[in-house]
């Protein structure tokens, strides 16, 4: 990956974040924000079919989580699929292990399948409300073997998140 196109993935990612902050505060109509991710997808989808995904040691963490992160907020579920898919076969010391379970239970959240890992939630009347999760009593045996904290250590820290924003 050139270093041009390692920095325009940190750029896509801080539009990315601004657009969903300025969304989820009333800042920006649904239809603006949705068009923003689509070019921002669009883009995305080039990058990762010219030169695959992004590289923790090759390519920085930074360009790394850039790309998860827009794969993972595109709601394209082919992209997405290519790319976890793309992630498995990755040398473990060049990817977030962790980052398999969110790509996973978006997957199954937009298919309308339980998710596998817990990672996906709702906020109603403040609370956190995870979406149903398959296997519910042995989720964070799951986790573990993705090397993730339980899934009451991941509710405390969107919590403490939520309070810091």
């Amino acid at each position: 990956m050139t270093q041009k196109i390692i920095n325009e993935l940190r750029a896509m990612l801080l539009e990315d974040q601004l657009a969903l902050k300025e969304f989820v505060s009333g800042k920006i109509e649904k239809s603006k924000w949705q068009e923003r991710v689509a070019e921002q997808t669009s883009r995305i989808k080039k990058i990762f079919e010219d030169f695959g995904g992004a590289k923790k040691k090759t390519d920085g963490t930074e360009a790394y989580k850039a790309m998860f992160v827009l794969i993972l907020h595109s709601g394209d579920m082919e992209l997405m699929e290519k790319y976890l898919m793309w992630h498995r076969q990755s040398d473990i010391k060049e990817i977030e292990l962790t980052d398999q379970a969110f790509l996973t239970d978006k997957i199954c959240v937009l298919s309308n399948q339980l998710q596998v890992y817990g990672t996906q939630y709702k906020i109603i009347d403040s609370d956190i409300v995870f979406l149903p999760i398959e296997d519910a009593q042995n989720v964070n045996r799951r986790r573990a073997l993705l090397g993730m904290g339980t899934l009451e250590d991941y509710k405390e820290g969107i919590q403490k998140l939520r309070i810091t924003n």
